[in-house]
């Protein structure tokens, strides 16, 4: 493109275009930045950009750079400062704010082997500011939760990860249970953060439910086994009953249902005493298509002005009750959200001492066939690990130690890389047969590793390598951004060594 053609482009657009080069000097400032910086052109190029802004982040502005320069593309850079770059004043827009990019810059008259990357100080207008007030504390919310869980989940996945390659290899009783508490307590913690995820989710208008055929006999056998041992060490009797007219495969959210039931049972189990009992009741109402669930007890009941206040978040019927019983609060304020996405009800019965009754129903349709998950393999497929090898790309010391120890378990050959960077650099030299890719790593995260590596798997017209997601980010979002840029599946950290061992069999069956 001519180059005095490119220029007249840039100037003529109602937005902020600066170009920079790796070495952060200015080497273009277009005619919409001189008249409301009040600063010409002459007087800006060849100047730092920090000198000009001094809240933009450098750090950040400096790898996305080297990320362009490794990929040989042109790059792209919000600026991200604690304030706006810069304000001004126009006779129709008051004191309007300018501030990070929302478009891409796809013409550039400079060489990218100089390192440059395009800054765009995109025009918000007043239908932004109006906007910006009634999203900014949404978006600060699920900002804060999404990293919370990230932040919490990469260092609970070593803790439980070598936790459990530890009580593999242990016979001392005590030394299991000390384990085993353990894991229970990671995995309490991990509860409390999902249904924190869930509940922001879900108040955003941003929760899909995912309703497909269930076995529900085989459902309700697996929730007897999982709360069987949890009532035994309570002295409670736990009796579970499936009434016979319930049809064999219903089409629901199975996980979303067993969910419900999960925190309506652990909440019966937990204000149960000794020697009590809790209940689990099922049946299927065909007039109206709907499935009915019960969970009763012997426990302490609710006091009837209290009742109004339990399925609120973070409430529980009163402070003794937090205090004496422990738990967030979340379970009923989660579980009545969720039946009401599914155009259910549910309503609760109690009285003091005597105990309480939580009946919910839900629309459900019919099927002939459970889903794919539920049928049941005549045997079960084995890892081949013979001259397989398998790309590591994991920047956390203590998880590449971790999934090392797992692979070595099951004798596959690894490499490990450090971020995304290395990843493509050893993609290029070697065969790979598997890549374990995480998401969140400096210099270059995996999102973009597996879009570069994609891309030369194209340009060598050479076959896909599987690339799987192994991620603290935990949200379905991030499962489809992850899908989109061309991994073919997806582990939540924590992970456990059954996991990876599924991924393996999978891919190197």
């Amino acid at each position: 493109m001519n180059i005095d053609f490119a220029h007249r482009i840039l100037n003529a657009l109602d937005n902020g275009i600066l170009i920079i080069d790796k070495n952060l000097t200015v080497l273009y400032w277009n005619s919409w930045l001189e008249l409301h910086t009040k600063k010409p052109s002459t007087d800006v190029i060849g100047s730092s950009i920090t000198d000009l802004f001094p809240d933009i982040k450098v750090t950040l502005l400096k790898r996305k750079i080297k990320t362009a320069l490794a990929l040989n593309s042109p790059a792209f850079y919000s600026a991200q400062t604690a304030q706006p770059l810069f304000e001004i004043d126009r006779p129709h827009i008051s004191n309007t704010i300018f501030h990070k990019m929302k478009q891409d810059i796809t013409i550039s008259p400079y060489d990218i082997e100089q390192g440059l990357v395009c800054i765009n100080i995109v025009d918000q207008t007043q239908l932004f500011e109006a906007n910006y007030k009634l999203s900014s504390t949404a978006d600060f919310k699920s900002d804060f939760l999404a990293n919370m869980s990230h932040e919490i989940r990469t260092p609970m996945n070593a803790i439980l990860g070598f936790v459990e390659q530890l009580s593999k290899t242990e016979t001392e009783p005590s030394r299991i249970e000390q384990f085993t508490i353990i894991q229970r307590s990671g995995h309490s913690l991990l509860t409390i953060i999902n249904d924190i995820l869930d509940l922001s989710k879900i108040e955003s208008g941003q929760f899909e439910l995912n309703k497909r055929s269930c076995d529900i006999n085989q459902v309700f056998d697996e929730i007897r086994l999982l709360y069987k041992d949890l009532a035994k060490q309570n002295n409670i009797d736990l009796q579970v009953y499936l009434d016979k007219d319930v049809p064999p495969y219903l089409i629901l959210d199975i996980m979303r249902t067993k969910q419900i039931i999960f925190n309506l049972l652990s909440n019966a189990i937990k204000f149960t005493p000794e020697d009590g009992e809790v209940i689990l009741t099922a049946h299927y109402e065909p007039k109206k298509k709907q499935f009915h669930v019960c969970v009763s007890d012997t426990g302490i009941g609710i006091a009837e002005d209290n009742l109004h206040k339990i399925f609120n978040a973070f409430k529980q019927e009163d402070r003794s009750t937090s205090e004496h019983f422990g738990g967030t609060g979340l379970g009923l304020s989660i579980s009545s959200k969720l039946i009401k996405l599914m155009k259910g009800e549910i309503q609760v019965s109690s009285q003091l001492t005597k105990g309480s009754a939580f009946r919910f129903n839900i629309p459900v349709h019919l099927s002939d066939t459970p889903a794919e998950e539920f049928q049941e393999h005549s045997s079960e497929p084995m890892i081949n690990s013979a001259g397989k090898k398998v790309l590591v790309v994991e920047d956390n010391k203590t998880n590449q130690i971790l999934m090392g120890v797992i692979l070595d378990d099951f004798s596959i050959e690894y490499e490990i890389a450090n971020d995304g960077l290395e990843a493509i650099d050893m993609f290029n030299k070697n065969d790979y047969d598997l890549i374990l890719m995480d998401e969140n790593m400096p210099n270059m995260n995996g999102h973009e590793a597996t879009i570069e590596i994609r891309r030369i798997e194209t340009s060598s017209k050479s076959n896909n390598t599987p690339i799987i997601a192994v991620t603290a980010n935990a949200l379905p979002e991030d499962r489809e951004r992850l899908s989109k840029a061309g991994m073919d599946d997806f582990i939540s950290k924590p992970y456990t060594e059954d996991d990876i061992k599924n991924i393996l069999v999978k891919f190197l069956s």
